[in-house]
């Protein structure tokens, strides 16, 4: 069996004879070896035993269903689309269990190892505490309480203030690639937030109150897909969940801007802190997993609206009943607290609180 194809494979694609037969012969080997997709291929008609039946049309309706069953891709981002580059994701996942004694049989409800190693899925993202570093950070705060900053207000440092930059530290020791003005042989994995701060002050990544967070993904190493308010390229639309669920499935993390602190109702806030999401387990409950830099420790977000969220749906219902203008940005995914004993009560109270306002789609650069 060939290791490439020509040109492109699926609705629209060139569609030459020898890559369609390659194309279908990957979807039969992982019919044989996944009894989910297997499964799904004849419920909807496609096969007979373990063959694909020959019209073109049946191969692009495997390839989605496989881009969905194998690769986990949502059902707006399965196409049924093969490209002929060595790192289309779709090329890699149909190859990637492929080898000359057949494929391993995959998991149920997940994405199978090797089909993750293939697609270049990272591995563990290191987990960082903000509160273990105490270097200063480029950008300052309202120390004086007077609702600005200016150059009269203090430095912040990583532990009061340094969420964001451990935030996408952590994503770029997964995904991350080195740049020539990092510390020479210094790779992506080594990487540590005070070393990632001191990449972000030489590089003009700080404004007066911040991260650039179009910028700062960039140096080091990753590209970023903003989504929300506040300036962001992409507002939030009713495919959030499927953007984020897709992206996952890729092995890229996500940065979640979170609101969580207690202020007065009906301020409309952009956001107070930054986790990151690596995964999506399932599950009714538990069905994002997060990292969470204030505590370092893993915690969990679901769809599920938290009290907060209540809180503030409420507000907004009763507020309109009084004809009284009151707005606030809904949240997209819900914080579930830590495990007790793996970080304070307090923390813990604080992430049931969590309401995702924000996002950034990280990927290697």
């Amino acid at each position: 069996m060939g290791t490439k194809i020509k040109a492109s494979v699926g609705p629209g694609g060139v569609n030459n004879e020898a890559d369609v037969k390659e194309v279908r012969m990957l979807i039969e080997r992982h019919m044989m070896g996944n009894h989910v997709f297997n499964f799904e291929i004849n419920e909807a008609g496609l096969a007979r035993g373990n063959s694909l039946y020959p019209e073109i049309g049946v191969l692009e309706s495997a390839l989605v269903i496989f881009q969905q069953i194998v690769m986990g891709y949502t059902a707006d981002f399965a196409d049924g689309f093969v490209q002929a580059r060595k790192r289309d994701k779709t090329w890699l996942a149909l190859t990637g269990q492929v080898g000359s004694d057949g494929i391993t049989p995959v998991a149920l409800n997940s994405v199978s190892a090797a089909v993750g190693d293939a697609l270049g899925n990272a591995g563990a993202f290191k987990m960082f505490c903000q509160g273990h570093f105490t270097e200063k950070l480029g950008h300052r705060y309202d120390s004086n309480k007077d609702k600005k900053v200016t150059l009269e207000d203090r430095k912040a440092s990583i532990a009061s203030h340094g969420c964001c930059l451990c935030t996408l530290t952590m994503a770029a020791t997964g995904i991350g690639r080195p740049q020539p003005f990092w510390p020479k042989n210094l790779l992506a994995k080594d990487l540590t937030p005070s070393i990632a701060n001191k990449i972000v002050k030489d590089n003009g990544g700080y404004t007066m109150t911040g991260l650039h967070t179009s910028l700062v993904p960039g140096l080091f190493g990753m590209t970023v897909k903003r989504y929300g308010g506040g300036g962001y390229e992409n507002s939030i639309g009713p495919n959030a969940i499927a953007l984020i669920d897709s992206h996952l499935a890729q092995g890229y993390p996500v940065a979640a801007h979170v609101d969580y602190k207690d202020r007065a109702r009906g301020d409309d806030s952009a956001g107070d802190h930054w986790v990151l999401i690596v995964r999506k387990n399932g599950g009714p409950i538990y069905q994002y997993e997060t990292i969470d830099p204030a505590s370092g420790t893993i915690m969990h977000m679901c769809t599920h609206e938290n009290t907060r969220e209540y809180e503030y749906m409420t507000e907004k219902l009763l507020s309109d009943m009084r004809d009284k203008k009151f707005s606030y940005q809904p949240g997209v995914l819900f914080g579930r607290a830590s495990p007790v004993g793996k970080c304070s009560e307090k923390q813990r109270n604080k992430q049931d609180a969590y309401r995702m306002v924000r996002f950034l789609l990280l990927s290697p650069g």
